[in-house]
């Protein structure tokens, strides 16, 4: 036989091409006509014609559609209800009693009493938990969502009850990896635990009040030198304020007192607001208002002067 090879129009034919030249070779029909030459000559078969049926058409894809079930939701017993309470007490009671499944799913997740109690934040919600497994919950159930009990857990207190279960049944009764409990936790480590917790607070304690003693001193030790400046700058104006007052007593000026202001004429102590210190006039370290306070200052040092060459 002879091997012929289709054309497609692609360089990497589709399903639905390969489907077509498939089923087009099954249904075709080959007649042959007499022997005859073609070209320069040569005989060959020359096939007349080729026959068949048309391809169908390739069927669309089918569209699956997701199959939705529909699961009646199963009413919370009295069993849910406390574990979802976390009322210890009452699940006791419930759970002496003897007729009830702990493994039972109700509710819009499908939860079992265990994911309920794990679920709690209730203070006594570890203590529910440890009695459910003691009652026979399956730790590795899942609820609707796929999720265990130790997985919904969202108090540490819980969580602990878990691992102090673990250690306390062994490991042998679950697969408490797999179900998301942590390692086994002995009451010898829940107190070296909380002893821990404990000496970390009284540290954090000391920390603070040797900071705050820290604060306290670098406190007063600022306010020390505060004062020793302002103390400082106090005897110096007031050495400062007799070096000036010594200086006015030897040039015959009266001293100046508290109201005397900044601008004030050194001699007449009067004090022109509209005028600046540096307006005034000026002769060797002191100011004047006017030419007369000058003049007037000067006749006193001569005056000075005078009787102090006839003292001599």
């Amino acid at each position: 036989g002879r091997v012929f090879y289709v054309p497609l129009d692609t360089g990497r034919p589709s399903h639905a091409a390969v489907r077509g030249v498939v089923e087009s070779v099954a249904y075709a029909t080959i007649e042959r006509v007499a022997r005859g030459k073609v070209g320069a000559g040569r005989p060959t078969d020359v096939p007349e014609r080729v026959t068949g049926p048309a391809p169908p058409p390739p069927a669309a894809p089918r569209k699956l559609e997701p199959v939705v079930e529909d699961v009646p939701v199963i009413p919370f017993a009295p069993l849910h209800d406390v574990s979802a309470a976390g009322d210890a007490e009452a699940l006791s009671a419930i759970l002496s009693g003897g007729e009830f499944d702990a493994n039972v799913r109700a509710g819009p997740n499908r939860s079992a009493p265990l994911h309920l109690a794990a679920s709690s934040t209730h203070s006594a919600a570890g203590a529910c938990v440890v009695l459910l497994l003691v009652a026979g919950a399956d730790l590795c159930l899942e609820d609707g969502k796929g999720r265990t009990a130790p997985r919904v857990a969202v108090a540490e207190g819980v969580r602990n009850a878990f691992r102090r279960a673990r250690h306390a049944m062994g490991e042998e009764v679950f697969d408490w990896g797999a179900a998301g409990v942590g390692p086994p936790l002995s009451e010898d480590g829940v107190r070296a635990k909380k002893e821990k917790l404990a000496e970390k607070k009284r540290r954090q304690r000391a920390n603070a009040k040797a900071r705050k003693e820290t604060e306290r001193a670098e406190r007063e030790m600022e306010e020390k030198r505060s004062a020793e400046k302002a103390e400082q700058k106090r005897s110096e104006e007031k050495d400062k304020k007799e070096a000036d007052d010594e200086k006015r007593r030897r040039a015959h000026l009266p001293a100046t007192g508290a109201g005397t202001k900044k601008n004030a004429c050194d001699r007449c102590l009067l004090s022109k607001p509209w005028v600046k210190r540096s307006q005034m006039f000026s002769r060797l370290d002191f100011v004047y208002c006017s030419m007369e306070c000058v003049r007037a200052h000067q006749r006193t040092l001569a005056a000075e002067a005078a009787e102090a060459r006839f003292a001599k």
